[in-house]
């Protein structure tokens, strides 16, 4: 993966730098973990207060944009920034699979209101025949 800063602007208002980088890779997309990570490390940006706001994929390119916001500190990061990046930053592999996986109450649920209407429409047919 090779990255090349395209422009950096410095927004003290926000207590940030709006950077925008290039990132050449073979292959997929890299996820937003490692490219923070090799950003951090090849530019001398502190991880903490690294948000990474978009990922643009250039269509038949290996090319992609990456936008990121460095804060000044923790706080303004906290105060400033969108609660689902903060979220993002935050979720790990094992949370995310907990939250896809089917509860058994609802399943069971749905299966007796089936046969409930099974049970209806062969009353209604038995009346009506």
């Amino acid at each position: 993966m090779d990255l090349k800063l395209l422009s950096q602007f410095e927004n003290p208002l926000l207590q940030r730098k709006e950077i925008k980088i290039v990132i050449v890779s073979d292959g997929a997309t890299p996820s937003r973990e490692e490219i923070k990570k090799e950003a951090c490390q090849k530019f001398n940006w502190p991880e903490e207060t690294t948000i990474i706001r978009k990922i643009f994929q250039e269509k038949g390119t290996k090319r992609a944009i990456c936008s990121l916001n460095i804060y000044n500190s923790k706080e303004a990061m906290l105060q400033i920034e969108a609660k689902h990046l903060l979220e993002r930053k935050k979720k790990k592999k094992g949370e995310q699979a907990e939250e896809a996986a089917p509860q058994p109450a609802e399943e069971s649920k749905e299966e007796t209101s089936e046969a409930n209407a099974a049970e209806k429409s062969e009353e209604e047919g038995e009346v009506n025949g």
